[in-house]
Order: structure tokens, then sequence, then C-alpha cells
């Protein structure tokens, strides 16, 4: 059987095999970057390095600090959570009816009882119904309930004071975080603020 010795690779420093030269015995055979010398046992925030014929612990840098946001950034990553907020809260992106149903204040939401409010319109122009039995059925979980074509003019107004009122208070959020001139005044800003938030109306 072939005798070997053990080595240590300088870029690992795991075990290597040096095998025994056939020709010359008693003579091993390093693999290349590798040394007989046994590596320095690990230690915490040091790399072990070989280098000039020896092992030596070379301490590992740390990390540079982050670097402080300017101003500006906060300002934009400020603007961003607001935005997030506006466009997806929510608190303030759907309506609650009759305490249980809930209807999204979205353009999707709003053109569903439009579009509704214009069906029933013509409906009773065509005389196919009075306006008195001119009713929309809404589902949502599993239940719903009828509205009558009065009530869904008022469900639509309610919707669209609603999304109005909380797209000036967003507009003047964002002129406001804009002119904010210092770090702390960024990072204090509330922007929820003035939202008119889980709105409910009661539909008989």
């Amino acid at each position: 059987m072939r005798n070997y010795k053990i080595a240590y690779s300088i870029i690992s420093c795991l075990e290597v095999k040096a095998w025994e030269c056939q020709v010359e015995k008693g003579t091993y055979q390093l693999p290349a970057d590798s040394t007989f010398k046994k590596p320095l046992i690990a230690k915490d925030g040091y790399n072990v390095i070989y280098s000039n014929g020896k092992w030596n612990y070379e301490k590992i840098p740390k990390p540079p600090k982050p670097k402080a946001p300017t101003l500006a950034e906060l300002k934009e990553s400020k603007i961003q959570q607001l935005d997030n907020y506006h466009f997806n809260s929510s608190e303030i992106r759907e309506i609650k009816i009759n305490d249980y149903f809930i209807l999204s204040l979205s353009k999707q939401g709003r053109d569903l009882i439009s579009e509704q409010i214009q069906n029933l319109e013509q409906q009773i122009k065509l005389n196919v119904v009075t306006e008195k039995k001119a009713v929309f059925e809404y589902f949502y979980d599993k239940k719903s309930f009828k509205i009558t074509l009065n009530e869904l003019r008022k469900l639509l107004i309610f919707m669209l004071n609603i999304t109005n009122n909380n797209y000036v208070v967003y507009k003047n959020h964002i002129n406001t975080i804009k002119n904010l001139s210092t770090i702390k005044e960024v990072e204090d800003y509330d922007f929820t603020t003035n939202y008119l938030k889980n709105q409910k109306l009661e539909i008989k």
C-alpha cells in the first residue's frame, strides 16, 4: 500500500495527502499550494493565512458603517411610504355598508356602482322596471342585499366625496414632505392625518 503524509492546503486550511515518491522512498510530494505545517486554530475575528513560509492570523476588517441617508433620500422614502398607505391601506380604500358589506373605493369599485346606476336608469327609460322597483343586488362573502337606484346614487356620492377628500389630503402631504427642512421633521412626519378612514354607510 502506498504511503502518504498529511499536508494542509494553504488556501482552505484543509487536510490533503502528500504521497510518497515511488522512485525515492521516504520523500513525499506536496500537492500544489500546500504545506506540512499545521494551520493555526481558528480565532474569532481573524482569518488564518499562510505567508512568508508560516501560518499567521489576519484580522478581518469591520464592515464600514452604513452611510446615513440624506435629507432628499429620507423625503423620497417617506413619500414612498405615503404612496403605499394611500393606495393600499384598507382603512382608506374600503367602506363598510350596514356594518358588514365591504366595498372598494378604487376606480373599479366606483365604476361598478356607476355602471349599475346607468343600467337601472336605462331599464327605467325602456319601461322594463319602474324607478321604485329598480334595484341592484350586491353580493359579498356569500351574502347579498338589495340597493335601490336612489340609494345607489347616494352611495356613489358618498364614495366620491371620500376619494376626492383623500386625494387632496394625499397631494397636500406630498407637498408638505417636499418642503420639510430637517431630517427629524421628515422622520417624525405623520402622513396618516386628515384622511377619512374606516368610513361606514347605512343603507336600509
